[in-house]
């Protein structure tokens, strides 16, 4: 048996396949995906098989770096990994536009759009809560729902906080000054909840949000943190300005900083979807003309319901909402993904969504101190949605 586990010939055909996509050969690897056999192996090749050594590709990695469309379009047919990333932290469609290969990147763009929306579709459907457990390993398994969907559930991240709402909610926040004197909030893992390099999107998000609002405008902002996008928003002077924080230790800071005396301010101490999933406790929120989604240790499946209860606290076609989109901001292409996901989402919901791009300047030694980074790209881009007409 091979270090894999799997025997010398199930690893000789998939070095073949490797090959055969690697040259862009077609029907070669046609051949090798199909099976031949009826025992515990049906012979056909593993198309999620990576090589054990420093680089770690798979066939689809071959294929995308050599351009052959055909090829990755067939792997990707009969179940390749589409966002599986190499040794080095790279996936199949990074090797594809470092190439130049704008088809083969497009191919697996679009088929990470489809399989990321579908599963979002299915575990909505299925009744399967992305259940994390903060006091367990980095695990995936395979969870099955009550009609039968078969669901892909990865647990905590290494006992942080900011792997469960929970967790993070009970857990102590750090409110200080960096050595340029700017304010950053860390959690209890020394992971960044947020620091000022925000700045440029978050005065962005607001003049997006703001301008060309009626007097007396009103808006709400999920999520305080260090109350960057908040301070923006009073600039233009909106007669109702409604925060919704859950955190103690935030809420605290935001006290300490007299956000409770401010005129027009409005603090609900709890979580969205306390206040926004009960009708009567919905009533007494209101409806707005701008909203601002921004929380931490939630996921996209959280942003997701958050879309759903949306036109319940808008105006009308003439209100606006934007979110922080931070999903996958370590890797352009998963972050492309997210993009176009989140897009068919709101428009799912009947919203009709735009971009724009901010280039915000993140100094070198923002990170420092810091577990790891939430954001590594050079563009942000910055969504804004209204309700289709």
């Amino acid at each position: 048996m091979a270090e894999s586990g799997l025997s010398a010939e199930r690893v000789q055909r998939n070095l073949m396949l490797m090959r055969a996509a690697a040259r862009g050969d077609v029907d070669e690897c046609k051949a090798l995906l199909k099976p031949s056999g009826d025992g515990e192996w049906d012979g056909s090749a593993d198309v999620w098989y990576a090589e054990d050594d420093d680089v770690g590709w798979d066939a689809l990695h071959y294929a995308a770096d050599g351009g052959h469309v055909r090829v990755v379009s067939l792997l990707l047919r009969h179940g390749a990994l589409w966002n599986t990333v190499d040794n080095l932290g790279y996936t199949a469609a990074e090797v594809a536009w470092t190439r130049n290969h704008s088809k083969c990147y497009s191919e697996i763009f679009e088929h990470g759009v489809r399989q990321t929306f579908l599963a979002d579709l299915l575990l909505r459907k299925s009744g399967v809560a992305n259940r994390i457990d903060p006091q367990e390993e980095d695990t995936a398994h395979i969870e099955e729902s009550e009609n039968g969907t078969e669901v892909i559930i990865v647990p905590g991240t290494n006992n942080e906080v900011q792997a469960s709402n929970q967790a993070f909610l009970a857990s102590r926040l750090k409110f200080f000054r960096d050595e340029r004197g700017g304010w950053r909030c860390l959690d209890q893992d020394d992971n960044m909840v947020m620091a000022e390099w925000e700045n440029d999107i978050m005065r962005h998000s607001a003049a997006a949000l703001c301008e060309g609002q009626p007097e007396g405008f009103s808006v709400l902002n999920v999520g305080f943190g260090l109350g960057i996008v908040d301070e923006f928003f009073q600039k233009y002077k909106p007669g109702r300005h409604v925060i919704i924080e859950p955190h103690p230790d935030a809420i605290a800071f935001m006290k300490q900083n007299g956000w409770d005396k401010r005129e027009g301010v409005e603090i609900f101490e709890g979580t969205w979807e306390h206040f926004m999933l009960d009708y009567e406790r919905a009533a007494t929120l209101g409806s707005f003309d701008a909203i601002y989604f921004d929380t931490y240790s939630q996921e996209y499946e959280d942003l997701r319901k958050f879309f759903d209860v949306l036109p319940n606290f808008l105006n009308g076609p003439d209100s606006r909402f934007s979110f922080f989109h931070g999903l996958a901001a370590t890797n352009q292409f998963l972050y492309d993904v997210y993009t176009r996901v989140s897009e068919l989402d709101l428009r799912e919901i009947g919203f009709d969504t735009t971009w724009s791009i901010v280039y915000p300047e993140v100094h070198p030694d923002t990170w420092n101190g810091v577990k790891r980074s939430y954001w590594t790209l050079d563009a942000y881009y910055l969504p804004i949605a209204r309700m289709q007409i």
